[in-house]
C-alpha cells in the first residue's frame, strides 16, 4: 500500500487500488477519502464521469452505510445514468493536452482536424475583409503546444475514430452536434464494474483463466513465428501442448492480469444488463438500449 496510516472505512477495487478515510494521530472521519489509482482521480474525465465516482466512494465510505457495493452502484445508476441523454452538455466535457512529441493518436488526429478547419477560416475571413466585411470570431482556435483543451464526443456516422468524433464545445453547440452517448455509457460502465469485479460472481474458474492464456500464448507464438491471419491454424499449439515445461513458463502476474481482466469483463455485462433493465418497461427507451 501507498498509505502508510490507518484507512476506515476501506474499499480495494484491485492490486495497488484503493481508497478509505485516513487517521494519522487520531481517529477523524471528517477528512477526505485517500484515493489510490482510482480513475476518478484522473483530470481528463468528464465531469459526469467524476460526480459518479465521487458519489459511489462517498455513499460506500458512509459509517452508516448498509448497502453492498452492488446496491450502491445500482442506485447510482438509477440516479444518474437513466436519463443520460438528457445531460447538460457541461456535464460531458472531457480534456486532453495537446504535445508535439507524444503519439496520442487521437488527440493528434484531431488537431490536424482543427488546423485543416482553421486554415479554411483564416482564408475566408481574409476574402470578407477585401470585401469590406466583418468576419465571424474563429470558431477553431488552436491551443498553444502543451495547452490543455476541451472537448466532447459527438456522433459521426462516417468514422467511429475518437479523433474524428472529437468536438469542441462550442462547435457541438453552434452547430447542433448530437452528443455520442454510447461513448459516455461505455466509460461510467467501465468504471462501475471495477467496483464490483473482484466479488466471487464475476471470478471465472481457474480453467476459464488457463484456456485464456493459453489462447494469448499461442496469438504471441503465432506472431512470433510470422503467421499470417490467414492461417489461424499454423503455430497453434494443440489442446495438450502446455507440457511441464511449458506450465512452469507461467508468468503468475500474467495469470493475475488474465484473470482481473476477465473478471472486469463479466462485471461490465453486468452493469450493461442493469442499465438496459432501467429502460425496460411502459415506455422504453429504444436510443439507451442500443447504445448498450
Amino acid at each position: 500500500m501507498a498509505y502508510e496510516e490507518v484507512l476506515f472505512p476501506v474499499v480495494f477495487t484491485g492490486k495497488k487500488k484503493y481508497y478509505g478515510i485516513p487517521h494519522e494521530s487520531k481517529p477523524n472521519f471528517n477528512k477526505k477519502p485517500f484515493i489510490q489509482e482510482v480513475e476518478i482521480v484522473k483530470r481528463d474525465h468528464s465531469t459526469l464521469f467524476h460526480k459518479i465516482g465521487k458519489h459511489i466512494i462517498d455513499e460506500s465510505m458512509r459509517l452508516e452505510n448498509s448497502c453492498t457495493m452492488h446496491q450502491i452502484i445500482k442506485d447510482i445508476l438509477r440516479g444518474s445514468v437513466k436519463d443520460i441523454s438528457q445531460t447538460d452538455l457541461n456535464d460531458l466535457i472531457k480534456t486532453a493536452v495537446w504535445k508535439l512529441d507524444k503519439d496520442n493518436k487521437s488527440v493528434q488526429h484531431f488537431m490536424s482536424r482543427m488546423w485543416d478547419r482553421h486554415t479554411r477560416e483564416e482564408a475566408d475571413a481574409k476574402q470578407l475583409i477585401k470585401k469590406g466585411l466583418t468576419p465571424e470570431p474563429y470558431l477553431y482556435e488552436i491551443p498553444e503546444p502543451g495547452e490543455w483543451f476541451e472537448f466532447v464526443i459527438v456522433k459521426n456516422d462516417l468514422s467511429q475514430k475518437v479523433g474524428d468524433k472529437m468536438e469542441y464545445p462550442k462547435v457541438a453547440r453552434q452547430l447542433g452536434k448530437k452528443i455520442d452517448i454510447s461513448y459516455y455509457l461505455n466509460s461510467v460502465v467501465s468504471f462501475c464494474a471495477c467496483f464490483i469485479n473482484y466479488e466471487d460472481i464475476y471470478q471465472l474458474l481457474p480453467e476459464a483463466v488457463l484456456k485464456a492464456l493459453k489462447k494469448l500464448k499461442d496469438a504471441n507464438k503465432a506472431k512470433h513465428n510470422g503467421v499470417s491471419g490467414d492461417n489461424k491454424d499454423a503455430g497453434v499449439a494443440d489442446e495438450d501442448d502446455l507440457d511441464e515445461e511449458d506450465e512452469d513458463e507461467i508468468d503468475e502476474d500474467e495469470v493475475v492480469k488474465i484473470r482481473d481482466a476477465l473478471a472486469q469483463k463479466s462485471a461490465e455485462k453486468w452493469v450493461r444488463g442493469y442499465i438496459k433493465e432501467l429502460h425496460t418497461g411502459p415506455k422504453k427507451n429504444h436510443a439507451i438500449i442500443s447504445y448498450l
